[in-house]
């Protein structure tokens, strides 16, 4: 008999929530995007996206994928190195958990959360796990600051309206936003270390004893030596670790944003794949301040908003259908098929038939 699966069977129950919301959720986001391609695109856009080379969605399909393999090959890297070896099936399993997670999460979440928790079922204490979820991130905004700013430059794209706009009125806001957060947490560890000794009002004292600052301190007390220890062990013996898991990151971060490029090539239009490249960056980093899910219909928006002065007109709304179906809800319907798949249990094979062994019938010696 076939073995069956059973989604509450995945890796665990959180996953398994995970799984069953994110089966409604791509239902009604598939739904909101074919109604859209309806309602805004003519006949003949919609005929243009039947002429699609398929050649070109193979290659997307290509760029789509590859991102997790080498996520996942990360992973191994750093599980590795903290003797914590893990399989390959399993840090894919984790880079799906970290994807998916993501997907019914705000973006400015992410799958973070997730990512620590499974790699803490495979025997990683809670700093370890946070350790090498907090480096995956370091290596990712390290390379996206280097790539992003090159990509530009090599482009000629920084006077681009959008790019100009975002530099002049954007990134003051975010840099305030990331100071404030940095001198919120400064200050309870401030007070946590010097309350004995510096006589702090009594309404700073009361907001410090609160639950929701104590779990903080708490928290960040919990992680902090092997957290420390980790990096400290990657500077003595891990530089090299290091070197080739930012090369990898590279390679991961050039892919996810290139699918565009070959998208629209298929279009038979002509692309800057390095401009193309940093416009996918404030596109995806525009979703972090959108509260949906995965950024849903914000992305959307997003796309049209970055790309209406480099993409033909004729062609923005269907590339951005194409755009979202290769970067979310594909990888959202392969991510859980594979999960399905990783998960399913073995089939247990028959043994070999073996025919009865007939005795020969003893002789009576009477008989003879």
């Amino acid at each position: 008999m076939a073995p069956t699966f059973d989604i509450n069977s995945l890796a665990s129950p959180v996953l398994s929530k995970i799984v069953k919301r994110l089966l409604i959720f791509i239902i009604i986001g598939l739904l909101g995007n074919i109604i859209f391609a309806l309602w805004t695109c003519s006949q003949s856009l919609l005929h243009t996206a039947v002429q699609f080379n398929v050649w070109y969605l193979l290659a997307a399909l290509v760029l789509t994928l590859l991102p997790w393999l080498l996520h996942a090959w990360r992973i191994i890297i750093w599980s590795d190195f903290v003797k914590k070896r893990i399989s390959f099936k399993q840090s894919l399993k984790i880079v799906l958990g970290t994807e998916l997670g993501a997907a019914i999460s705000p973006s400015a979440i992410g799958g973070g959360p997730v990512k620590a928790a499974m790699l803490m079922q495979h025997n990683m204490s809670g700093g370890v796990a946070t350790s090498i979820t907090a480096l995956g991130s370091v290596e990712d905004n390290v390379v996206i600051a280097v790539l992003v700013p090159v990509a530009l430059t090599v482009s000629g794209s920084w006077q681009l309206p959008i790019v100009s706009q975002l530099a002049v009125q954007v990134l003051p806001i975010v840099m305030l936003i990331g100071a404030g957060l940095a001198g919120l947490l400064g200050a309870i560890l401030l007070i946590h270390r010097f309350k004995e000794k510096i006589h702090f009002p009594q309404f700073v004292i009361t907001l410090y004893e609160s639950r929701w600052v104590g779990r903080i301190v708490g928290y960040i007390r919990s992680f902090w030596v092997e957290f420390k220890s980790v990096y400290l062990l990657i500077g003595t013996r891990g530089r090299r670790r290091l070197a080739a898991s930012m090369l990898i990151t590279s390679v991961q971060w050039i892919c996810k944003y290139s699918v565009i490029t070959v998208l629209l090539a298929g279009m038979d239009m002509p692309v800057q794949p390095a401009q193309l490249f940093a416009l996918q960056w404030i596109v995806f980093s525009m979703t972090v301040f959108i509260p949906t899910p995965g950024g849903a219909a914000g992305a959307e928006a997003a796309f049209l908003l970055v790309h209406h002065h480099v993409v033909q007109a004729n062609l923005l709304n269907v590339s951005m259908l194409f755009w979202r179906f290769y970067t979310f809800y594909l990888l959202l319907i392969l991510g859980i098929v594979l999960l399905i798949i990783l998960n399913m249990p073995r089939p247990t094979l028959p043994g070999p038939r073996r025919r009865p062994v007939v005795k020969p019938a003893a002789l009576n010696p009477e008989s003879l």
